[in-house]
């Protein structure tokens, strides 16, 4: 506030101390809003440098995950010129959540882009199956033909093997293997190959046994035979395996298939018959599916599939 200075012509106010006061107030003033100003420039330019990098990491981690994906995709891409036999264990449709999911099991099926997919342990209308058909359901999750063959009768319904293929069968059988209990091998011939999937028995002298009758029913056919299967045989220079490499070639990858989460064995095989007057089959690679981009592999069975890509010359 002003103060009064008394003089002889007139009264007045001398504003001198107010506008230093104001100017010294105006200077406060200036200094806090330069001060605000740069602080808040650099709270600005801190957040945008911040957001900018949370924006290329987050693009970044989408790269990455892209690229993830496709290289999965790519890596069982099919030669168009091949034929993909594909062996799949698939524990009654059952996964390790215990849930029965046919939408999953038929997913990693048509992911995998097979021409022949050899199934094992499949129920037909069985109590803890609801009754359901599970080939018919996943050869309408696939869009594919199924067949099935029976090993045994099993809670009011069936259990055993199947065959799924994009093209039509000429003609199936369905043949009882030894074991414990009875085992099968379901055979299906098509135009130019005939498919054997099978699950072999627990104990060593019925798995040689029915390696016999598998080579002397594959041999029947004139054309490339090709068995895909849970062969419950993990010793590459044991018995079983001698027996077979008398007339067949494994095909296959040598990479653990059981059981899913942490395998520890191989026991899940392709094979093609050894024909000297047909030896017009090219192996293209094989490789066992353990992961896949949009599906939990690991929980859909017990087991990995396993798959091979031929070339019939």
């Amino acid at each position: 506030m002003g103060f009064l200075v008394r003089n002889r012509s007139y009264l007045m106010y001398d504003m001198r101390p107010c506008r230093n006061k104001l100017l010294n107030i105006n200077f406060i003033f200036s200094t806090m809003m330069k001060y605000v100003l740069i602080k808040g420039l650099f709270v600005a330019s801190l957040l945008l440098i911040i957001f900018s990098f949370d924006y290329r990491s987050s693009d970044s981690r989408a790269y990455d995950k892209s690229d993830s994906v496709k290289d999965e995709v790519n890596k069982f891409s099919k030669d168009p010129s091949a034929i993909r036999i594909l062996s799949y264990n698939v524990k009654h449709c059952e996964g390790m959540d215990r849930i029965i999911n046919y939408n999953r099991i038929g997913h990693i099926i048509s992911s995998l882009n097979a021409d022949f997919i050899c199934l094992q342990e499949l129920d037909s209308c069985t109590t803890r199956s609801n009754n359901i058909d599970q080939l018919l359901m996943l050869s309408e999750e696939t869009q594919m033909n199924g067949y099935f063959g029976k090993a045994i009768f099993f809670q009011n319904g069936k259990y055993g093997v199947g065959i799924l293929s994009k093209e039509s069968a000429i003609s199936t059988y369905n043949y009882s293997l030894p074991g414990d209990e009875a085992r099968t091998v379901l055979v299906a011939e098509y135009p130019n190959l005939v498919i054997m999937s099978t699950h072999l028995g627990l104990k060593e002298e019925n798995r040689l046994e029915s390696i016999k009758i598998l080579t002397d029913k594959a041999k029947e056919f004139s054309k490339p035979v090709f068995m895909a299967g849970d062969f419950n045989e993990n010793n590459f220079t044991g018995d079983v395996f001698n027996e077979l490499n008398k007339n067949w070639t494994l095909i296959s990858a040598k990479e653990n298939t059981f059981s899913t989460g942490s395998p520890k064995v191989c026991i899940d095989f392709v094979f093609s018959l050894n024909n000297k007057e047909m030896n017009t089959t090219e192996n293209l690679g094989s490789s066992v599916v353990y992961a896949l981009p949009d599906v939990n592999v690991s929980i859909a069975s017990d087991h990995y599939p396993v798959f091979t890509d031929v070339k019939i010359n």
